[in-house]
């Protein structure tokens, strides 16, 4: 078992395989054989333990499309090969004016090789620069809190329009606050 050590002593002079510098930092270990960065401060008599991975955190992204690229299903977050999406959070904002025409605007997923609409926003809460939330008045979650749960590993999440005529508003940001869990 290969293993590469990164250690910077109190003078941040790194060495090993520290790039870029880590400051302050010491007992860090690079296991190959598990691809994970491991820890044991100074000191510590405890086993080496895995530094959790940056995809465990929670994520967030805007994305402003406009009502042409929702009409044709536009996507706001695309497939992380060997993840899947958890979201924890989505707000929309109507951009420009009110959105008119549609019924509704949908944040879309797949669940079980299925696509499904993780959020149905009727347009009546689409008013211009109006935060729309998971429990804003007009919104109707995936039943049972499925709206947050994993989806199927390799897959998106995507913005449409039910009847694919979003009018009035010029954009729709999506705010997309998401887990990334190994698949």
């Amino acid at each position: 078992m290969a293993q590469h050590y990164i250690e910077a002593p109190a003078d941040n002079t790194a060495r090993g395989l520290s790039t870029p510098v880590l400051p302050n930092a010491a007992g860090f270990i690079y296991n190959q054989t598990t691809d994970q960065l491991q820890l044991n401060p100074p000191g510590s008599t405890d086993a080496w333990r895995a530094i959790p991975d940056a995809f465990a955190s929670v994520q967030t992204i805007r994305t402003r499309v406009t009502t042409a690229e929702a009409n044709a299903e536009a996507t706001i977050l695309a497939a992380i090969t060997g993840y899947k999406i958890r979201v924890v959070d989505w707000t929309m904002i109507a951009i420009g004016g009110n959105a008119a025409t549609a019924t509704s605007v949908r944040l879309r997923a797949t669940q079980s090789a299925s696509a499904v609409s993780l959020a149905i926003v009727l347009i009546a809460a689409l008013t211009r620069s109006t935060a729309v939330k998971p429990n804003s008045a007009n919104v109707t979650n995936l039943a049972d809190g499925a709206a947050f749960v994993a989806n199927d590993a390799n897959t998106g999440i995507t913005i449409d329009v039910d009847n694919d005529n979003l009018a009035t508003a010029t954009h729709i940001d999506v705010i997309l606050s998401y887990v990334l869990e190994a698949a």
